[in-house]
């Protein structure tokens, strides 16, 4: 004898979408589990980072790399996780990818350089690729009527809000334990979505026939590996430097190539032509450039806070914070401009609430202190939620049902690729103006991090080095905010303007009840 919510594979295949949260609310639930455990990953790494530093002899750059090679990965095998759920099955893809997550994780035990960690954070960006799209487009067949749009918001939400999560889940670890449990936590998370997933989501039922594109695969993780790799090593080696200009062209190469072979391959990975649609392509772009601002900003955010402000990994967790607050109650704001003025005017302002944001954390980073900064924090999640979730049902609506799988990775590539650019953009930024204001003759540790000149024992270039952060950061932050300026404007003539985004009441209380139990 069955309960009503937990049924067995057969019973769930025939299982019709439901039409309420109320009715699917577990398999919602599950479903939130595992984007959790994968966008909790993508930040709780960042209040390590000063640890790692410590303990690996880790460089800025390389400091890039271990929060950008998650990101590379991921983004670089969505398209192909994606294809591949729609091919064996988005709910086996799903538990493959939450049990591969969780024992890649294990593997912290044995790191002992940066580089290895470097390693370590592709292969678990590799496994998330394979669990990711299918959450959202099981989500999205497991409801139906207005109520997709509100479930579809709270993955947007929950996704936005895992990131802000990320670092106080690290700061409550690392007040106990050493860096590597950032790593070891994830191992509990994803076995425990493995459980719950397993227990409540239908069976898999229609799969697509289509083959593999490895060669597509190739070639975009090369794309964005070159193009990352230039940003990050620019202030380290000039940008004029053949190892720079060698993987900038490297990386306009392997998109061409990529672009050519999706357009002759028997089974594309990606039909390049849906990056024609308006509808599509201009939304991503917004995704892109939110999550570029979100993943750069507290990749700087947190270590201001530790490293320069002496907070504890704790408290620099507990003032992060302010961005998950705005992020639940924004849906009050998404909801009344939405109602007023439609879908894309809801968008562009919560745009252009993140860039005024942005602007308050960069105008007060240096001098203000720390509250000026929590409330541009807390502004700034607000305007995230107001414009993941039009974006979101932009993307996944532009494009046909039976093709849920790929969507919503191509959905998640975007965000995933924005997030890498956020840190490799921001972060070479930030490098260069950090260099720049370093006294001349500092040495090449202080050069290196900021780490190296609080360690170097001269008191001065300590004081110099603290400056030169805070006028990295704030350069970096503003360029921030002229980019998210830039995408509202986008938003504004891309995002379909009569989006259903009803029920805001109801998915507001889901995120709240996601982030409690979180």
């Amino acid at each position: 004898m069955h309960s009503n919510n937990v049924l067995d594979p057969e019973q769930r295949t025939t299982t019709r979408p439901a039409r309420t949260l109320r009715e699917g609310w577990p398999v919602l639930a599950a479903l939130i589990l595992a984007i959790l455990v994968v966008t909790v990953d993508n930040t709780v790494m960042n209040v390590a980072l000063p640890s790692i530093a410590k303990d690996l002899d880790a460089s800025n750059s390389q400091l890039q790399w271990i929060v950008n090679a998650y990101s590379l990965l991921f983004g670089g095998l969505l398209l192909t996780g994606g294809s591949l759920a729609d091919r064996l099955g988005r709910r086996r893809v799903l538990l493959g990818g939450l049990g591969a997550f969780g024992g890649a994780s294990l593997l912290v035990l044995v790191v002992s350089s940066a580089p290895a960690l470097i390693g370590l954070r592709a292969l678990t960006g590799a496994c998330a690729a394979f669990l990711m799209p299918s959450t959202l487009s099981l989500m999205y067949r497991a409801f139906e009527g207005p109520v997709r749009g509100t479930v579809i918001g709270v993955a947007g939400a929950v996704g936005a809000l895992g990131f802000v999560l990320g670092p106080l889940i690290g700061g409550a670890l690392l007040e106990v334990f050493a860096w590597q449990s950032v790593f070891l936590v994830n191992v509990p998370l994803a076995w425990g979505a493995l459980i719950v997933a397993r227990a409540v989501l239908p069976a898999d039922g229609e799969r697509s026939t289509r083959g593999a594109d490895v060669p597509g695969t190739v070639l975009s993780i090369g794309a964005m590996l070159g193009l990352v790799a230039a940003l990050v090593d620019g202030p380290d080696r000039g940008w004029t430097s053949l190892a720079v200009l060698g993987p900038a062209f490297g990386a306009l190469a392997a998109a061409t190539a990529f672009v050519a072979w999706e357009r002759r391959a028997a089974y594309p990975m990606l039909d390049v032509r849906l990056l024609a649609r308006r509808r599509i392509v201009g939304p991503g772009a917004v995704q892109a450039a939110l999550m570029m601002a979100l993943t750069g900003t507290l990749f700087l955010i947190t270590q201001q806070l530790q490293v320069v402000w002496g907070y504890s990994p704790v408290d620099a967790g507990l003032r992060s914070a302010p961005i998950a607050v705005g992020v639940i109650g924004g849906g009050s704001a998404l909801a009344l401009v939405a109602r007023r003025f439609g879908s894309a005017w809801a968008a562009a302002a919560g745009l252009l609430v993140c860039a005024a944001a942005v602007v308050d954390v960069a105008l007060t980073i240096r001098h203000g202190g720390y509250w000026p900064v929590a409330g541009g924090l807390l502004v700034f999640g607000a305007g995230v939620r107001m414009c993941i979730t039009p974006t979101a049902l932009a993307v996944l609506g532009g494009l046909p049902e039976e093709a849920a799988g790929i969507g919503a990775a191509l959905a998640d590539t975007f965000q995933e690729v924005g997030g890498a650019f956020g840190v490799a953009l921001l972060g070479s930024v930030f490098n260069a103006v950090y260099r720049a204001d370093l006294p001349d003759g500092a040495p090449a540790a202080a050069r290196a991090s900021l780490q190296g000149a609080l360690g170097s024992g001269d008191g001065g270039l300590a004081d110099a080095a603290r400056g030169a952060f805070g006028s990295g950061a704030q350069v970096a932050l503003l360029a921030c905010a002229a980019i998210l300026a830039g995408a509202a404007v986008i938003a504004l003539r891309t995002v379909p303007g009569d989006l259903d985004l009803s029920d805001e009441a109801e998915q507001e209380a889901a995120l709240a009840a996601a982030a409690a139990a979180a």
